[in-house]
């Protein structure tokens, strides 16, 4: 039975020539998170391409409010990068887990 409409199509992804390392932490990631390396996969794809790229935030980043004088410290960049990363991540991650396992991932 064809698709619907193009929107209804599933494609494949094959990849070739993965290390047997890389497959072995795969699959351990996949079984410690009870899914299927395909479910897994689709998974972090799906949260990757969630996530803004590095050049859009940092342009969103540097075109924000300024820091207000002083240089900041390693350690506030890095807690300021850190928290808005964590919070958009865990965003991203739990709305990914309702789209794994049927197969579509928006």
């Amino acid at each position: 039975m064809l698709p619907a409409s193009k929107e209804d199509a599933i494609s494949n992804l094959h990849i070739k020539n993965v290390p047997d390392d890389l497959h072995r932490r795969l699959r351990a990631r996949a079984e410690a998170s009870q899914m299927t390396m395909r479910d897994y996969v689709l998974r972090l794809i799906h949260v990757d391409l969630a996530l803004p790229t590095l050049d859009s935030w940092l342009d969103a980043v540097l075109s924000g409010p300024a820091w207000g004088g002083d240089e900041p410290s390693g350690e506030e960049i890095r807690d300021t990068v850190g928290s808005g990363w964590d919070a958009q991540t865990d965003e991203v991650v739990l709305a990914a887990d309702g789209d794994v396992g049927d197969g579509y991932v928006a």
